[in-house]
């Protein structure tokens, strides 16, 4: 690839070819002795015109994440909008697990025993990044309880965003 071309390379380029194209004419056994103004620049093509620098707009920067905690909409929208990552493997839905296992919070929480709970959460760098909690029945305390719960635990760090859902 040729890179950026300005009109300025444009008429150096021409200068180049011109000289070059007078001096092998002129040395050529056929040459007649040189005649003042003889020398004709050829003719730009139809349409030409010196071509234009162009800007080319870089690409669009990822969301502004918030400074508050994420509802697990709102992480997985802007996990989805992150470029990808190669720097090593995701978590398995064990690892992911792992810091949830036996639930101790649901009940410290002080869901009652038959309470449904689904959690659906976006890890990232060792954090939950987005949390959802759902109950059935709906109890706003338990779930403010239970996302905060959750946001209190860690995971091995990565780089990737992590996603993961469970029910207790």
């Amino acid at each position: 690839m040729l890179g950026r071309v300005n009109a300025r390379s444009v008429v150096v380029a021409w200068g180049l070819v011109v000289a070059w194209v007078s001096v092998v004419v002129a040395c050529s056994p056929e040459a007649k002795p040189p005649v003042a103004g003889a020398l004709e620049v050829p003719p730009m093509p139809a349409g030409w015109a010196p071509p234009r620098e162009v800007e080319v707009d870089a690409a669009p920067a990822p969301p502004a994440i918030p400074d508050r905690p994420l509802s697990y909409d709102e992480a997985l929208a802007i996990a989805k909008a992150q470029p990808p990552v190669d720097a090593g493997p995701k978590m398995s839905d064990r690892e992911l697990s792992e810091p949830l296992r036996g639930a101790k919070f649901v009940g410290d929480c002080g869901a009652p025993h038959a309470t449904q709970v689904r959690v659906r959460l976006v890890v990232h760098d060792g954090h939950a990044f987005g949390v959802g909690v759902d109950t059935h029945p709906k109890s706003p305390a338990v779930t403010a309880c239970i996302e905060d719960a959750i946001r209190a635990l860690t995971w091995p760090k990565t780089p990737h965003y992590d996603v993961f859902t469970t029910q207790y």
